[in-house]
């Protein structure tokens, strides 16, 4: 039987949404994501506020994916204030953005604004979003209780805490338990930012539900420059996710560029992001467990074995190490950014871009990097060819061809 939201109590047995990559992945490449929204991690979704064309898409998958976050979002059908504006590319995008899970094996969060729409955005999507303008579209609300797929349930611009826990319960009524709760910013006399971001929502509904609860800082905010704030404070006042639009190219956006983060952006707030979520006593990309033993969804050798169980200890170094991948590809990122800066300073001083020179500095601090990481020296000389490499193909991406990455 469902599990009604209406009678807070104390010690809540809260409700943990699982939500898996439930299709196809590409040739095996990378695994399918499984996160939890709920317990102690905070996924990040993120990704474009709409689906405009293949190359964008898969270009922010990919470096969103690379940067921690958990899941995709990329909106397909988009209700615009303005008939006028984009609208989205409808089927089209559904399309796309499986395309981009099988190559990422992220999750992939959509929007679904009609009733009639629910089956074939099921067939696309992991998990349903309902906007905010549409969380009192009851027709919609029972359609998507109906289906197996978890929902976001958006918080609408002028509803009341108590208005949202009773969407939620249309949903859980009709049979789908799996419901996330999301605060988006509510509309205010305030005209700084798009939305008032109502932080007391979060620990509001934390006492109230048991449901997870989930922060859009980019619509709450409006501008970009404010979404990492608002991220902090979200995840300081016990947020069990963020989601976050981030786009190649903010500016020339076909919908809501001036709240979305760049992609060195979103990398940069990542990183600031696990202080506070350490601090809270959480974890940014820890995949959640309530249980003692952890169920990894991969067959043994692949060869359609029975999935084998990995013991905590050994569950919990995995996630460690995952962690530490993250951050060093945020890094290298990050240094490959800098090399690409460096290249243009060098054509504008007229300095040749290869400098053997400096790359005989980058080399000569090898000793003492192995000493510091315990490193053998081998292995340290070839992460560095493999970073000058990497900036060589950043300063001067004309002098190379595909051939010369192989």
């Amino acid at each position: 039987m469902t599990r009604k939201l209406t009678a807070p109590r104390e010690n809540l047995d809260r409700t943990v949404v699982r939500v898996r990559t439930s299709h196809p992945i590409s040739g095996g490449a990378v695994s399918p994501v499984l996160i939890a929204f709920g317990g102690r991690a905070v996924p990040i979704i993120a990704g474009p506020c709409s689906v405009e064309n293949r190359p964008m898409l898969l270009e922010v998958a990919h470096a969103v994916r690379a940067a921690g976050a958990s899941m995709l979002r990329g909106g397909a059908y988009k209700p615009r204030t303005s008939p006028y504006e984009f609208q989205g590319l409808g089927d089209e995008a559904l399309e796309l953005l499986a395309e981009a899970r099988a190559e990422t094996g992220l999750p992939v969060v959509t929007e679904v604004l009609d009733p009639r729409d629910v089956e074939l955005v099921a067939r696309h999507a992991d998990m349903f979003q309902i906007g905010a303008r549409n969380m009192q579209n009851y027709a919609l609300l029972a359609e998507v209780g109906r289906a197996s797929k978890p929902v976001l349930l958006k918080r609408g611009f002028a509803a009341t805490i108590a208005e949202l826990i009773m969407a939620a319960e249309h949903i859980m009524a009709k049979g789908n338990p799996n419901v996330i709760l999301c605060e988006r910013g509510i509309r205010t006399f305030e005209t700084k930012t798009r939305n008032t971001f109502d932080v007391s929502a979060v620990p509001v509904l934390k006492t109230e539900t048991h449901l997870p609860i989930v922060v859009d800082p980019s619509h709450a905010a409006g501008r970009a420059d404010v979404v990492a704030a608002l991220s902090f404070a979200a995840i300081a006042a016990g947020a069990d996710g963020l989601m976050i639009e981030v786009h190649p190219h903010p500016a020339s956006a076909l919908s809501d560029g001036q709240q979305s983060l760049t992609i060195s952006a979103f990398m940069d707030l990542m990183i600031r992001l696990k202080p506070f979520a350490v601090a809270a006593g959480r974890d940014l990309s820890m995949p959640d467990t309530t249980d003692d033993v952890v169920e990894i969804g991969e067959t043994l050798g692949g060869n359609g074995a029975a999935p084998f169980e990995v013991p905590e200890p050994l569950a919990r170094i995995r996630r460690d190490i995952e962690r530490v991948d993250r951050d060093i590809i945020a890094l290298v990122g990050e240094r490959v950014r800098l090399a690409r800066d460096a290249g243009h300073e060098k054509r504008r001083a007229g300095i040749p871009i290869i400098d053997p020179h400096q790359e005989g500095q980058v080399l000569s601090r090898g000793p003492d990097l192995a000493q510091l990481a315990e490193l053998p020296m081998s292995e340290l000389r070839l992460l560095q060819q493999h970073l000058i490499a990497i900036a060589r193909r950043a300063q001067a991406p004309d002098m190379y061809t595909p051939e010369d990455e192989e």
